[in-house]
């Protein structure tokens, strides 16, 4: 039943996904590393 139910839940996202692009805006990549600090471990 688990596995049946993972199935429906990738076939329902391969069908959004298939009209949509899941890429993120290039805007909000930018920002986002602009927040990572440079710290050296």
């Amino acid at each position: 039943m688990q596995a049946h139910k993972q199935d429906q839940i990738t076939q329902q996202l391969d069908a959004v996904y298939a009209d949509e692009s899941s890429s993120l805006d290039p805007l909000f990549v930018q920002l986002q590393a602009h927040t990572l600090s440079e710290e050296n471990w």
